[in-house]
């Protein structure tokens, strides 16, 4: 697992007041944001078909900031790799 960071290099900080964590993926960067859902960004680029924003809306075993970067830190692997983690979301409901 990459080292996750707190960090205020998020783009939209002028309206996100929670932390924001982030870490370094090969095509860019991750964040995930410290709130209800967990918010997480895949910021690879402009016209990257990397990048993306989801949350964990409906993820009832997901609680806590340290579980919401694990699952993103999976999330990446998959996602970067093109392949589905639909079903590793599935499994957190």
């Amino acid at each position: 697992m990459a080292q996750w960071t707190k960090t205020n290099d998020y783009y939209n900080r002028e309206v996100v007041k929670e932390d924001v964590w982030s870490r370094k993926c090969r095509r860019g960067k991750i964040y995930v944001i410290d709130r209800k859902n967990f918010t997480y960004t895949f910021s690879c680029g402009a016209d990257s078909d990397y990048s993306f924003t989801g949350c964990f809306f409906g993820c009832s075993k997901i609680t806590t900031v340290e579980q919401a970067m694990n699952v993103v830190d999976q999330i990446a692997t998959l996602w970067l790799n093109d392949k589905s983690y639909k079903r590793l979301i599935e499994k957190h409901n």
